[in-house]
């Protein structure tokens, strides 16, 4: 008898588990409902983001050149301007490049650009919006000085002085010109925030225990910081993919590789034909779509990061 009891008492109660069950169940209700706004473009965005890597992989090279078919055989002539069909769903350009292929790999070489110039741009922000406000004197108003020059600086003019004096402009001679202009509204966003968490009890407490001025940044300020460093770096993807467009539609943009900008550059010179509507509108209105969802990423995250809007 005393070995079957030990044996109940060591056996999970189903009860119990049963309990625990829902009570996780109706805790991750809760997490979807309150934070579905948030959570249902996110997803999007990453589905998004699958879509175009995973896809572009499959795709293949975008500039296999499909040539014309006649009774099973090739004729060795491009297959130019090939209306929408099966395996091509956006049929073909000049060229006889697929030109669903292109965007896939336009929007994956984008989303890289946007990634790649936005995190340069969160780090010079950050070093520059972090140090300053912290070692003070001197070097807070060299970097203050530096950000204004950069805000008012003439950007198109340089664009257009630096495509004149370049052969070629590449990658990433893009990506350093939009991270070099981008920086410097985000660098005073983060200044700003950074002189309001100086002046909080934590910081005041740190102080007094001794830590230096490097580790209250790194302990105390940087970790309160992610979600609005966050919100920073969904805004300069977003701004980075843009001026990467528009960089290509002023003429000045890459040829290295295809781009969400260099496709609107393509269209703007040859596909704005009447009749060809399948080759210009899915390029402008892929990166419009994409623009919106992160702006309404970016306007839901700050309702779950700021209290006083999520209170209203």
């Amino acid at each position: 008898m005393t070995e079957i009891a030990a044996e109940k008492i060591m056996q999970p109660d189903p009860n119990a588990l049963t309990i625990k069950t829902l009570k996780t169940e109706r805790k991750f209700g809760l997490f979807l409902k309150r934070y579905k706004k948030q959570i249902i473009p996110l997803s999007i965005f990453l589905l998004v983001v699958l879509f175009a890597f995973i896809g572009s992989a499959v795709v293949g090279d975008p500039e296999y050149v499909y040539e014309v078919i006649i009774d099973g055989r090739s004729t060795g002539l491009p297959l130019f301007f090939a209306e929408p069909q099966s395996g091509l769903p956006l049929g073909t350009n000049q060229q006889g490049y697929s030109w669903f292929a292109v965007l896939l790999h336009s929007f994956k070489n984008s989303l890289k650009i946007g990634f790649t110039a936005g995190i340069v741009c969160v780090v010079i922000a950050v070093f520059v919006g972090l140090i300053g406000p912290f070692l003070g004197g001197a070097i807070d108003d060299f970097f203050v000085f530096i950000t204004n020059i950069f805000l008012v600086f003439p950007v198109i003019p340089f664009i257009l002085l630096l495509g004149t004096m370049m052969e070629k402009t590449s990658v990433l001679t893009i990506e350093i010109v939009i991270a070099l202009f981008n920086w410097p509204w985000a660098a005073r966003s983060i200044r700003s925030q950074v002189l309001s968490l100086r002046e909080r009890d934590f910081v005041k407490v740190s102080k007094t225990s001794g830590l230096s001025e490097v580790k209250i940044a790194i302990v105390d300020i940087i970790p309160n910081m992610f979600s609005y460093i966050f919100l920073v770096f969904t805004i300069l993807i977003n701004v980075a993919i843009l001026t990467e467009a528009g960089i290509a539609i002023l003429g000045l943009g890459q040829s290295d590789m295809w781009t969400l900008g260099r496709m609107l550059d393509l269209d703007r010179k040859a596909h704005i034909i009447p009749g060809y509507y399948h080759l210009w509108i899915p390029t402008g209105l892929s990166l419009t779509l994409f623009l919106v969802l992160m702006y309404v990423i970016n306007t839901n995250l700050t309702e779950v990061f700021n209290p006083r809007l999520r209170e209203k």
